[in-house]
């Protein structure tokens, strides 16, 4: 389906109901095949579970792959309670093609392997800035030939962050998984079961901050604004630097569009969504051919001329009705009159004998 994960929620009990049910499966599945575990897909089923469907429960239980995962509800937030898998280290010699294939010539500071993700996490060297990280274009067709044995199915590159810098993280991290048709996974819950160990160690705590992780605000925007004008605000409230950052807009059928001019009013028919997007995500934006102003201009033109049409034929309708109606009256009418007709000759027809002569023209 073209996206990182899709997620599928089965009902364990036929007769549990999604609103009534506490314990469900739960499979997730790349563009190319099925994965032991997914992070942001769990979090999304939840969601659905616990906001669209009502689940009546305060906590569900997905039977996977990775065994049983518990997400709860905590105030207007959703906690989930997943598995810990801490890697251990790799002798750079059995992946020196795989890590030549994915940062090229950067400094690396530390090599693991999580065998129950299948994970290979490239730690590098503390002297390498954000910008190494975020500048790394592995190819995929690379990596995919890199490690034929199947024991590696994706890549972590991570590096120590800089938390007294505002915005502050403990650890950046990147992902990519060409084994599982995901040339880069924009954010991955699986890959934190990883990281989580590796970094909670080597920095001596057990709450971090990941890079890819940014609280969510509520921002005022104007009504009347343009896309110069909502990078600024975005950027400001976030301290992220507008050369880093592309803005979509997601309409109502779940598109994203590219932000290169003005965005209509929010309605409740048909609500955008604004999304700050990574500049290193895989999925590239194509560029918007036509103004959206005059695309909106177009649309607001076409959909005016059908309303027209639409309230003259409503107008029409009432007219209509009358004249079928005096057509079918009509038409009542003369086949009374035929009934009535046929009704006298029939009685004539049988009033009369024939004696072998024909004394009058016979009425049939």
């Amino acid at each position: 389906m073209n996206l990182s994960e899709t997620a599928f929620i089965v009902k364990l009990n036929s007769l549990d109901d999604f609103a009534s049910g506490s314990r469900f499966a739960l499979r997730w599945f790349t563009p190319t095949n099925e994965v032991p575990l997914c992070g942001h897909a769990t979090l999304a089923s939840a969601a659905v579970l616990f906001y669209q469907k009502k689940n009546l429960n305060a906590a569900l239980v997905f039977e996977t792959l990775s065994g049983e995962l518990c997400v709860r509800l905590h105030g207007d937030s959703i906690v989930m309670d997943f598995p810990l898998h801490k890697p251990v280290a790799q002798d750079p010699s059995e992946v020196k093609n795989i890590v030549t294939a994915t940062v090229g010539g950067l400094s690396v500071q530390d090599l693991c392997y999580s065998a129950e993700t299948k994970k290979l996490l490239v730690r590098l060297s503390d002297s390498c800035d954000r910008s190494a990280l975020t500048s790394l274009r592995p190819n995929a067709t690379d990596l995919l030939r890199s490690d034929s044995t199947g024991r590696i199915k994706g890549v972590i590159v991570t590096v120590k962050g800089t938390p007294t810098v505002q915005p502050g993280y403990d650890f950046l991290s990147r992902y990519f998984a060409p084994w599982n048709g995901i040339p880069e996974d924009p954010v991955t819950g699986s890959a934190h079961s990883v990281l989580a160990g590796y970094w909670s160690e080597k920095l001596g705590k057990e709450r971090m901050l990941d890079g890819r992780i940014t609280a969510l605000r509520e921002i005022p925007i104007q009504r009347d604004f343009e896309s110069a004008n909502v990078r600024q605000i975005i950027c400001s409230s976030f301290g992220l630097n507008g050369a880093h950052v592309i803005l979509k807009i997601r309409n109502s059928r779940g598109s994203l569009i590219p932000l290169n001019s003005s965005i209509p009013a929010n309605s409740k028919h048909a609500p955008y969504v604004l999304e700050v997007v990574k500049i290193f995500q895989h999925v590239v934006p194509r560029p918007c051919i036509n103004a959206t102003t005059v695309i909106c201009k177009n649309i607001k033109t076409r959909l005016q001329s059908i309303v027209r049409r639409i309230e003259k034929l409503e107008e029409l309708v009432p007219q209509s009705k009358l004249i079928h109606h005096e057509k079918l009256n009509q038409e009542i009418k003369l086949l009374s009159q035929k009934l009535v007709f046929l009704n006298k000759r029939m009685q004539m027809a049988d009033s009369q004998c024939w004696g072998g002569m024909f004394v009058r023209p016979p009425l049939w």
